[in-house]
């Protein structure tokens, strides 16, 4: 859920941690291989706060993935896009 200017986690509808906006330090999208190599084609996204340690990590929707590389993208956030089927 992002609210403005800060992004929370939700689970069942219940808020598990929220982070601002300013402390996020760098985002990560990208896709997952299997074993034999064959890309999944569900976007990842994680989530570096200030410290550089991973605040979250979770597979998203492809409109998701889109959404949100504009958002933070719009906010001048880093964002390193190894996904990028777009």
């Amino acid at each position: 859920n992002i609210d403005s200017r800060e992004v929370a986690l939700l689970y069942n509808k219940n808020e598990m941690k929220s982070i601002k906006i300013e402390k996020i330090n760098f985002i990560n999208f990208y896709d997952k291989k299997s074993k034999r190599g064959v890309r999944s084609n569900i976007p990842t996204i994680e989530i570096f706060d200030s410290e550089k340690n991973i605040f979250a990590e979770m597979n998203i929707k492809t409109s998701d993935y889109i959404l949100l590389k504009k958002y933070f993208k719009k906010y001048e956030v880093l964002v390193n896009d190894e996904f990028n089927r777009l």
